[in-house]
């Protein structure tokens, strides 16, 4: 779509002149010769250029500029004045009425198509900020979107849910690029288990899987914006570090080494721990691609296993240590920016310009020097193309401002070197000529340049144009900024979307204790946090889960409330933090080393359920307003959640305390010491967690499962609270009349519990304890009752439960019958495999019947008598 172009000149034959050329230049031209018809026309056509005569009316205090700008409704105006070059008074008119440009009369065609040009150049750069602004509002209503699945298979390890190798691989590559065109550093860490072979080999896959979850986890939770973390081999991560050096990188990374050595990793019922080795590289003038950092890195790794494990070792030396982690901190006058990316682009969006003057004049390059110093720049000078080659490397000039007539290398080949390198080709370039003609002018913008000035010039002709390129290059840098920001925000959301799906997907009050650590440590750069919880007193806070915490200081600490930092925290329901170590007192002053701290309460609308404390932040840096904001949004949703779980956890208990004596009010009738129904409990539990380890039950068989069938089992004969007593506790054998009347039991219980799960439908638990109610008399040929139901139709729970019940009732004392004893027991349920009990469950209790003699012995009742009057089960039962 053509350029909209809106000339406003009381003079018809320049108005037809300029009409004229800018048509036949690919422009959409419109004419007005008065102010007033200028303003409609600039409403209606949404003029995006405006080449306006000085001497037009409202010119003064550049009130028609701005009636100019608020007319068009899409986007941004350039306005270009037209002045005559004898009045040195309009000259700073034109500039004072808020105008972008200048352009003398009588009109040179050339310089207004190079002065359009970049007009041109600078509504895009515009226009794509308003863009970009807009874009950020649709990212972040896509956010929820990004975990796509067939993303996920492409990029994702199933394992540790970390990027894999091909995406660490490509971003890699991203990062190699951005950093080279930008003059950034660029290091990476490869971090490895140790002896991950020997751990696997000696505990299995199961226990390695678990082990390679959780250091993941715990990288994952120690990086720092823009700092990607990958899996890429069996028991290997890689983390990119861009914009730092090898000795910046390592304060991650020991960082990183340090919590992997003080987490534990809990995997069924024992306690797990690893170490890391770490080995770091950087890109540097030996180091000429991807593939070379990466053998620095691994070649590195080696080095630091070699030499015993939980070590880092930097390429280029030749020993592995343990760093401490003041060692690691950036030192040698690096600049803090360096370690962050998005900080570097504001910096550079708001540093003085730095204005390289290119010139074989000692003359000419003092002038400058002079002019551009007295504005505020920063002035570096060179004398050939060679020379500006070779300083462009080391000080980075924002502009360049160049003659085309240059020793050694010309302006204009030394311009098409410096617009073909990556990592100068974003410095804008000003062409100098003393040539007016347009040939000079031509040349110049083929080779890439952004700017032509004609010598001699006048000074403050001179600066305008300086300005013009410094505004276009702050644009450029902010643009650049604002991306880097949107980024650190979208991955702020993410983390905070990530934290609210995990907590309104849990009721484990440690899984969503480790959640939100875990988006504390990214969110706050901090490492060490830490979740204190008032413990069963109510007088003390314990630490309820952390990390960067050593594990005997969070057995031992007990802060009380109202004393310390978190303890006041707590009691006062009043945030403190500390940025800087001050004199001031406060009631934070012993803590004042800890700075930058921040400790916040978790507060619901009804109660502080507890305090959230984060220090040690990477590189001592304080928190900045977005920090904290983030901070109070975690604190927010961590509150909530803690107070949602403990409050079920607490109606829950209280609820399955009700619904145990209940079962153990039917179950007393029967067993008079109370303790079938834990055993029966115990030995469902062992089963099912024994059958959780076959392949073809764990889809079936989780925490849920488990869980469910512990609270279950004690309900599956609460029935026989309506059996009499005269059949209940008759010792000899029962008649066919009794045993029909003993057999509804199972009815009765089942109609019990289906009234209680009509008034509460999503008690997962009750649900299952009807299908035990139901099912554990049955038989796995079909020859049992109520229904007769046989094979895989008898729900897995009941078939669990049916096997713990029998074990449980023939090896105990019952009215009707003296206990057998266990090897006796585990016979007889081995000759009714395949007739009353599933195979599969059956070889499953021969693989654990030892552990049901322990547990049998640990809760018996008295001592198994060894009796020779071995009945018939079915008789029992």
């Amino acid at each position: 779509m053509a350029t909209s172009v809106l000339i406003i000149d009381p003079d018809p034959s320049v108005l037809r002149l300029l009409e004229q050329h800018l048509t036949a230049n690919g422009y959409a031209v419109h004419t007005a010769d008065s102010d007033v018809d200028a303003l409609r026309i600039a409403k209606d056509r949404d003029a995006r250029i405006v080449i306006v005569d000085l001497m037009m009316p409202g010119m003064r205090e550049g009130q028609f500029c701005r009636a100019l700008r608020s007319s068009v409704t899409e986007g941004a105006i350039h306005i270009l004045t037209l002045a005559t070059a004898t009045d040195a008074m309009s000259l700073t008119q034109a500039f004072w009425s808020e105008a972008d440009d200048l352009l003398l009369k009588p009109v040179d065609f050339q310089l207004l198509d190079a002065k359009l040009r970049t007009a041109t150049l600078l509504l895009k750069l515009e226009d794509d900020l308003v863009t970009e602004r807009r874009a950020a509002d649709q990212t972040r209503a896509q956010l929820t979107h990004l975990n796509n699945k067939l993303q996920r298979l492409a990029t994702i390890d199933a394992l540790t849910e970390l990027p894999n190798r091909q995406e660490a691989l490509r971003r890699l590559d991203e990062s190699w690029a951005l950093t080279e065109r930008q003059g950034l550093s660029l290091s990476c860490v490869l971090i490895g288990v140790d002896q991950f072979k020997r751990f696997d080999e000696e505990n299995g896959p199961a226990a390695a899987d678990a082990v390679l979850r959780s250091t993941a986890k715990t990288l994952r939770a120690m990086t720092r914006t823009g700092e990607p973390i990958f899996r890429i081999g069996n028991s290997r991560f890689l983390l990119i570090c861009p914009g730092s050096k090898a000795r910046q990188a390592i304060t991650g990374a020991e960082r990183m080494r340090k919590a992997v050595e003080t987490s534990v990793i809990k995997k069924d019922g024992f306690e797990l721990s690893v170490t890391v080795s770490i080995g770091v590289a950087q890109r540097d003038e030996e180091t000429k691609t991807i593939t070379q950092m990466l053998a620095l890195a691994s070649k590195s790794l080696d080095t630091a296993k070699q030499a015993g494990g939980n070590r880092l070792c930097v390429a280029g030396q030749d020993h592995a240590a343990r760093l401490p982690l003041a060692n690691a901190s950036a030192t040698d006058g690096e600049s803090g920016s360096q370690d962050n990316p998005e900080a570097v682009t504001t910096d550079m969006a708001n540093r003085p310009m730095r204005v390289m003057i290119v010139d074989d004049s000692p003359d000419i390059r003092l002038l400058c020097r002079r002019l551009l110093e007295k504005e505020g720049y920063e002035v570096v000078e060179a004398c050939d193309g060679m020379e500006c080659f070779k300083l462009c490397e080391k000080y980075q000039p924002d502009i360049i401002v160049m003659d085309i007539d240059l020793p050694k290398l010309s302006g204009l080949e030394c311009t098409r070197r410096l617009k073909a390198n990556p990592a100068m080709q974003d410095m804008l370039i000003t062409m100098m000529s003393s040539h007016s003609d347009g040939g000079d002018i031509k040349a110049a913008f083929e080779a890439q340049a952004d700017e032509f000035i004609t010598k001699p010039f006048k000074p403050r002709q001179f600066i305008y144009r300086i300005r013009l390129m410094e505004r276009l290059q702050r644009s450029r840098y902010q643009l650049v900024a604002n991306i880097a920001a949107r980024g650190g925000q979208a991955r702020a959301l993410m983390i905070m979307l990530d934290l609210s799906r995990s907590l309104t997907g849990t009721n484990n009050l440690e899984e969503a204790l480790d959640c939100i650590i875990s988006a504390a440590v990214e969110l706050t750069g901090c490492m060490r946090v830490s979740i204190m919880l008032p413990d069963d007193t109510g007088k003390y806070l314990r630490i309820a889960r952390s990390i960067g915490v050593p594990p005997e200081v969070v057995s031992q600490v007990r802060i009380p409330i109202g004393g310390n930092v978190a303890g006041q925290v707590y009691a006062s329901q009043e945030p403190v933090q500390m940025n800087q170590p001050t004199n001031e007192k406060s009631k934070a002053d012993q803590h004042k080393s800890l700075a930058p701290l921040v400790s916040a309460e978790l507060r619901t609308p009804d109660r502080v359920v507890g305090v959230i404390n984060a220090t040690e932040r990477h590189g001592g840096t304080s928190f900045d307003p977005l920090d904290l904001e983030y901070f109070d949004l975690v604190c927010n949703l961590a509150a909530s959640a803690i107070d949602v779980i403990q409050s079920r956890h607490d109606r829950d208990e209280a609820h399955n305390a009700i619904v145990f004596a209940l079962a153990k009010l039917a179950d007393h009738r029967d067993n008079e010491t109370g303790k079938h129904l834990d055993r029966v409990s115990l030995f469902s539990v062992e089963l099912a967690q024994h059958l959780r380890t076959k392949e073809q039950f764990r889809g079936e068989i989780d925490n849920v499962f488990v869980n469910n069938l512990k609270r279950a089992v004690p309900l599956h004969d609460i029935g026989k609270v309506a059996i009499p007593d005269r059949i209940l506790f008759k010792p000899g054998k029962l008649t066919d009349q009794e045993m029909a009347i003993m057999r509804t039991h199972v009815d009765i219980g089942a109609q019990t519990l289906q009234s209680v799960i009509e008034r509460t439908p999503h008690v997962g638990f009750l649900n299952m304890a009807l299908d035990i109610t139901q099912g554990h008399h049955e038989w796995y040929n079909g020859k049992g009752y109520p229904n007769g139901v046989s094979g895989e139709d008898i729900p897995l729970s009941a078939r669990i439960a049916a096997i713990a019940d029998v074990y449980d009732a023939l090896t105990t004392r019952r009215p009707y019958k003296e206990p057998f004893p266990h090897q006796k027991t585990v016979d007889i349920i081995k000759s009714s495999i395949g007739t009353q009990f599933d195979p599969v469950l059956g070889e499953a209790f021969m693989a654990k019947e030892k552990e049901f003699a322990r547990l049998a012995a640990e809760l018996a009742d008295e001592d198994p008598a060894d009796i020779d009057d071995l009945r018939s089960i079915e008789y029992y039962l």
